[in-house]
């Protein structure tokens, strides 16, 4: 369970997320918002994701827009590839570990 401290600041770093990623924080706010993604597993997941589409858009602008729908699938076939392979390997792992129990 965690300490009431943790849900103040998980409302507060859920809430500064976008300004977070933006770079557009003071100082304290930041590291705020850092301590609390360093022990939130799920606020760490929001940032990945969120660099993730990001990052995406970033390169959608780029792209020709003739290509646009064939450059998002083949992104999203890229990404599912990697997500398949990472699940492959943690549950080679988790099996490895339990079969030396």
């Amino acid at each position: 369970m965690h300490s009431p401290q943790f849900h103040v600041d998980h409302v507060f770093t859920t809430r500064r997320l976008s300004a977070y990623l933006d770079g557009e924080l003071g100082a304290d706010e930041c590291r705020r918002v850092e301590r609390h993604i360093d022990a939130c597993p799920g606020c760490r997941r929001t940032v990945r994701s969120l660099h993730l589409v990001v990052g995406g858009l970033t390169l959608l602008r780029r792209c020709d827009p003739s290509r646009l729908a064939a450059n998002v699938i083949e992104r999203l076939r890229s990404q599912a590839r990697r997500d398949d392979d990472a699940s492959r390997r943690w549950s080679r792992d988790r099996s490895a570990r339990l079969r030396r129990r």
